[in-house]
């Protein structure tokens, strides 16, 4: 179920941006991609990798979860956002050469 909700949203967001950017600049799958996938690293991916890195350090150490809520009261909602830029970079430029590809592909 959780595994379902986390590709759910990416899914949704990435194809989501896309459409939309595409409308705006019809004819470059490249940026629109770039966007799209940068947008779902900043809005759904970086945040769920910080959960998961955080879910692993802390496993067996603290109860259930607590560890979140207690490094969102230290660290703030930013505290989800350590090492966004790498990852924001790195989808976007991916997602962007896959919807090129795609469109190109495309019959």
């Amino acid at each position: 179920p959780i595994m379902i909700l986390q590709s759910g949203g990416k899914v949704g967001i990435r194809f989501g941006m896309y459409d939309n950017v595409k409308k705006l600049f019809p004819g470059n799958a490249i940026l629109a991609g770039v966007v799209a996938g940068s947008t779902e690293a900043a809005l759904w991916i970086t945040p769920c990798e910080r959960i998961k890195v955080l879910v692993i350090k802390h496993r067996e150490k603290e109860k259930r979860f607590s560890f979140i809520l207690r490094s969102l009261y230290n660290g703030g909602f930013t505290s989800l956002y350590r090492g966004a830029a790498p990852t924001i970079c790195r989808n976007g430029g991916t997602v962007g050469f896959r919807f090129m590809l795609f469109e190109k592909l495309k019959p």
